[in-house]
């Protein structure tokens, strides 16, 4: 708005503001596939989310111990560290599209982790609303694949429609906690409770083990339950363990703090809480694979 247009100061009555969002999101792979009747995905997990989808045929889907039996337009959502394998039922051959992406948004990833139920048929409340984008998503996945480049223009539309699956599950998962289909609370509240102090430590930089188990002790102790089953409660909602989740915070914060180029590493090194810059770079390149010198100059990833 042109100044000339902005009211004085003093004559202002309301006031509305966008939130602060900090957020790291990543996609590890999207693609379509076809198979033979009878094919066969072995067992695996892996520390990201998953979404598969069938266009095509059935397929079955087993989640740890649940076998789910799927037709085209089912999907499910497998959350991180989730043992699964699946396969193409004998009937005839399986068209599937597959996307494996990671959030470190930890209330996203909450209610993504969070959900009762893995398979969501056609019909149902999620894959009416995560339809449209999914759509969206496999075009683009199709005319990525056919270019020896992507644009940064189709990078951005592969981002946009994204986030607008996102908060279509988002949406659909906040709905359906209002109408008390929260799941486990006392999971819940014991992992909130825990990530809360979780969120804090990485503020604060690291953290010993010994100063984590107390703290995380303390309120293990006042739910009357061991640190280890709090713990495993924890993994369930969140879908990593209470140190891996700090130290993607931690990790977050680093990589905010590296996006300001003329910030010294040994200046951020004590932001941390870390000893010294090299302690700092070799725990950076330990959780992300690169060094905080590579991450500042490759091309910003979406």
């Amino acid at each position: 708005m042109p100044n000339s247009m902005q009211p004085p100061a003093d004559r202002i009555t309301d006031r509305f503001f966008l939130p602060d969002i900090q957020s790291t999101f990543v996609l590890k792979e999207g693609h379509w596939r076809t198979v033979e009747p009878g094919w066969k995905c072995r067992k695996h997990d892996h520390p990201i989310f998953e979404l598969n989808v069938v266009l095509e045929g059935e397929q079955w889907m087993r989640v740890e111990e649940t076998v789910y039996q799927m037709k085209a337009g089912d999907l499910v959502l497998i959350p991180p560290w989730h043992v699964h394998d699946c396969g193409a039922c004998e009937s005839g051959k399986l068209v599937y599209f597959v996307v494996t992406f990671d959030v470190d948004d930890f209330a996203l990833k909450e209610l993504l982790c969070l959900h009762p139920d893995k398979h969501h048929p056609v019909g149902s409340p999620i894959e009416q609303a995560c339809n449209t984008p999914l759509v969206q998503l496999i075009e683009l996945a199709w005319g990525a694949d056919n270019q020896t480049s992507v644009s940064l223009a189709v990078r951005m539309k592969i981002l946009s429609v994204l986030f607008s699956l996102f908060s279509a599950l988002a949406q659909v998962q906040m709905e359906e906690q209002k109408a008390g289909n929260e799941g486990n609370l006392l999971s819940y509240n014991i992992a909130r409770r825990m990530a809360q102090v979780l969120e804090t430590e990485a503020n604060c930089g690291e953290s010993s083990q010994s100063r984590l188990d107390t703290r995380l002790g303390s309120i293990a102790e006042q739910m009357g339950y061991s640190l280890s089953y709090c713990s495993r409660l924890f993994r369930e909602v969140y879908g990593l363990s209470p140190r891996r989740y700090l130290s993607t915070a931690i990790l977050k914060r680093a990589k905010l703090e590296l996006m300001n180029t003329k910030q010294p590493l040994e200046t951020i090194a004590q932001k941390l809480g870390f000893s010294d810059s090299a302690h700092f770079s070799k725990q950076f390149k330990r959780w992300s694979g690169m060094s905080p010198t590579e991450y500042r100059s490759q091309e910003q990833p979406f």
